[in-house]
């Protein structure tokens, strides 16, 4: 949010600066109700992008901890012995390859624990 935020209002304060200062080379004196529209424009503008920015954080957090909570599920199953969890992989994200590790770790763990019910 804050890479976000701090370039964004830098752009919106600087606008404001440069068109205060071309008004001002050009020997015009712009009253408040003047420059008013041209502030809630990019008041506007910054409040739209940040608040499209945090939703977009929200989003991703929430499909972060979704995934995680899978994984944390099936670690739990694997913890009380249980050999039966696999993890369904849906996404090409980097828990699609944590997921696919997971399963490779099961299989292996059911393979050994077959080899060692034979022997």
């Amino acid at each position: 949010m804050f890479i976000t935020a701090l370039p964004l209002v830098f752009v919106a304060c600087s606008i404001l600066f440069k068109v205060q200062r071309i008004f001002l080379q050009l020997g015009i004196v712009p009253s408040l109700s003047q420059m008013f529209p041209l502030w809630l424009w990019i008041v506007g503008v910054v409040g739209v992008s940040l608040g499209l920015a945090l939703m977009a954080a929200i989003l991703t957090a929430s499909d972060v901890s979704r995934s995680a909570d899978r994984l944390s599920v099936a670690m739990g199953h694997v913890e009380a012995g249980e050999l039966g969890a696999d993890i369904t992989v849906t996404t090409t994200d980097e828990y699609a390859d944590l997921f696919r590790g997971f399963n490779h770790m099961i299989r292996g763990l059911r393979d050994e624990v077959r080899m060692l019910e034979v022997t």
